[in-house]
């Protein structure tokens, strides 16, 4: 009886602890911030500068377009699964890029930008950053393998 009670009293223990760091680590973080972009701010910088198509991370882009209620489309620059919105992305003028601020692709792009000489605005909301290039230009122009 005496290690029932004592397998009963440690499980206990390491329940509630387990849950005082779970409500510990959840009040620190909206798990929803953590995840999804600041759609609003997006969406406002995006029609501000007069466009409403981007390329995008993956993760970004659904979001924004669910979001927007498709106001704004957004297409990965891989891994994309609504070729409608990848085609009205592809034949806008000037789609724009979004991307977690310093993230691989980010750098990627602006120092192609800049490399092939193509002049650029960037805004950061939040964590995210969207990159205005001067002229149209195509994931796969970038990197052969973002299409």
């Amino acid at each position: 009886f005496r290690i029932q009670l004592g397998v009963a009293i440690v499980t206990t223990v390491l329940c509630i602890t387990a849950m005082t760091s779970i409500l510990n680590w959840s009040a620190k973080f909206d798990q929803h911030d953590l995840v999804t972009p600041k759609v609003d701010g997006v969406a406002k910088d995006l029609r501000a500068h007069g466009r409403t198509t981007a390329f995008s991370d993956y993760w970004l882009a659904y979001p924004v377009a669910f979001e927007t209620k498709e106001r704004v489309l957004l297409s990965p620059i891989s891994g994309n699964r609504n070729t409608e919105m990848r085609d009205a992305v592809r034949a806008s003028s000037a789609p724009a890029f979004l991307f977690f601020e310093d993230s691989a692709e980010w750098r990627t792009l602006t120092q192609w930008l800049r490399d092939h000489h193509v002049t650029y605005e960037q805004i950061v909301i939040d964590r995210e950053v969207v990159v205005y290039p001067s002229k149209k230009v195509l994931p796969e122009e970038v990197v052969p393998a973002w299409n």
